[in-house]
């Protein structure tokens, strides 16, 4: 694709992106400019894929799914979609990804996301698509702590008492809970994270017998 070569020429290396369950290329994009995550469904066989590493970020980022990506010029939402890859000069892990979209009405181009890549290894990105399962059993984990109201009023006197709700001691701090069947998630900031999340799941796997579960699901799952 010549609109991401044109940014750096002859230092990075772009990849059309086929599906690796049909061999086909067109998908529906999903992405936030901003936050540099990405998604794309395969039209033919409609199984989904993160690009790189968004799959880590995508449900810090998105609640619900954001609408698919439509051409500005002619509205049409099927791509091709193209993953650029750049290095860096010393030791070869890669540096910035970008993700460009080639409408397959008009053929209109266009950057959807780049993002800087700043840990490494980063070997595993090269394989550009990941499944969107892997990361729906992974997040069904963490979130699958199903509460009633009088769990849910357990776990917030609880959390109370660890003073989570100062927003002078946190960055942020959101919890959703639906009662009787629906997801419980909860975010702290960094500094604060690790010691209240090990207090956290304490707790959680003290009660764990009266809520029907095994011992080791929180450590497994809220550590992991």
């Amino acid at each position: 694709m010549r609109l991401i070569e044109s940014i750096q020429p002859d230092k990075i290396m772009v990849n059309e992106v086929v599906c690796i369950r049909c061999n086909k290329n067109a998908f529906h994009l999903q992405r936030h400019k901003t936050e540099g995550v990405a998604k794309i469904k395969c039209t033919s066989c409609m199984n989904g894929f993160f690009l790189f590493d968004s799959g880590e970020h995508w449900y810090d980022v998105y609640e619900k799914n954001p609408p698919k990506i439509k051409c500005k010029q002619c509205k049409n939402d099927e791509f091709k979609i193209f993953a650029g890859l750049q290095y860096r000069e010393i030791g070869g892990e890669i540096s910035w990804v970008y993700i460009g979209s080639k409408c397959t009405n008009c053929e209109k181009e266009e950057i959807e996301v780049d993002w800087k890549i700043d840990y490494s290894p980063t070997n595993d990105l090269e394989k550009i698509l990941f499944d969107e399962e892997l990361y729906q059993k992974k997040e069904k984990l963490v979130f699958d702590l199903l509460l009633t109201d009088e769990d849910f009023h357990k776990a917030t006197k609880f959390l109370n008492g660890l003073d989570l709700i100062n927003g002078n001691n946190m960055r942020k701090f959101y919890y959703h809970v639906g009662m009787k069947g629906q997801v419980y998630m909860l975010q702290w900031s960094e500094d604060e994270a690790e010691e209240n999340l090990r207090k956290l799941i304490e707790w959680i796997d003290v009660n764990l017998k009266k809520w029907g579960k095994k011992q080791s699901f929180a450590s497994e799952s809220l550590l992991n």
